[in-house]
Order: C-alpha cells, then structure tokens, then sequence
C-alpha cells in the first residue's frame, strides 16, 4: 500500500474515535493522529539504524504550560500504543521530559517538539541533530525554525512538512518518494 494511503487511512482511523476532541474548526492533528504519523514515519529515514541503536522517540514541553504538558502527555500514551513495533529492526520505545535546555535531549532517534517551544525550535534541532535524532513538531512556525519535519492539518488534511537544511544536519536521508509527497522547506 502507498504512502499517501496508508498516511490517509491513519488519519481516518485516529480522528474517527477523535470526533469530540477535534472540533472540525481545529488547526492542530489530534496528539493521537500525530503519534500514529511519526511511527509511521520514522521508517523513512534511511540512513536511521546506522544513526542510532535506540529508536526511542523523546516527547520535549515547556515545564509549566498545562497545553504543552498535556499535549506531550497525550502524544506519550499514543506512542506508547505502538510502543515494541520494531522500526528497521529495532523496538520502539518512548519517554517524555520538560526541556530545560540542551541536557534535556538524552539519545534517541526521534524528539517531538510539543506546542509551547516552538521559540526553542532551532535549539532543540541542533542539540537533537548532534545526538543524531529528527524533530518532530506539530507546528509549521517550529519546522520554519528548525524542526524537522511538521505534521499540521491544512483544510481538515494532514499534511508533512520537512525542513531539509535540518534533516541534512541531522544526517537523515528520507527516499524519494517520501519526499514527494512532502512539503520541501529549503
């Protein structure tokens, strides 16, 4: 199955049970669709496996933001539905920690930027880019700024954005046809 229906599938899927928590006026993908996207992801990174032994995905918020903790929590528990799928050959695991600066990014291969740092957007990218990690965001204001790839609704659709200065820093390498179907920052 292609891409872009399987991409589909999962989010109708996701926001079939989500009904009541996206209002149909909603910008942001609910935590659970954004969760299912990022596993579903990650796979097309291909230079991964050789980047990292962990395919743990970090889930970052701003200590003290209720939004930011809650939606960090809910994107947490979606991950850890999935949490044991094996991703190029190795189980996924999550954790989930407020950013406190650069020390707050412990090796993984996947961080999510949660709403509430889009400001630290850039500075999170690096610190995850020297570990050999993508960032996640659901904010298109947090891959201009530096995250890797962003998963926002655009009329109701999810859509995939990548910002490739900061995937090329991270040393990620997504196929083709991932790309193709992706927004391309430059």
């Amino acid at each position: 199955m292609s891409f872009k229906r399987t991409l589909v599938r999962v989010a109708l899927v996701a926001s079939a049970g989500m009904a009541i928590a996206m209002p149909a006026a909603a910008a942001d993908l609910p935590p659970a669709l954004l969760a299912k996207l990022v596993v579903k992801i990650l796979p097309y990174d291909q230079s991964l496996a050789s980047r990292t032994h962990s395919m743990k995905v970090l889930v970052l918020f701003k200590s003290g933001s209720v939004d930011s903790e809650d939606t960090a929590k809910a994107i947490a528990s979606g991950l850890r539905e999935s949490a044991g799928t094996a991703i190029q050959g190795t189980p996924l695991s999550v954790s989930k920690a407020a950013y406190e600066g650069a020390d707050s990014i412990s090796q993984c291969a996947a961080v999510f930027i949660a709403p509430g740092l889009a400001g630290q957007a850039g500075a999170i990218a690096e610190a995850a880019a020297a570990k050999g990690a993508i960032t996640f965001s659901g904010s298109l204001a947090a891959t201009r700024a530096g995250s890797v790839v962003g998963l926002v609704a655009e009329d109701g659709t999810p859509k995939i954005y990548i910002n490739l200065p900061s995937a090329k820093r991270a040393g990620a390498e997504f196929s083709p046809g991932f790309l193709n179907l992706a927004q391309v920052l430059r």
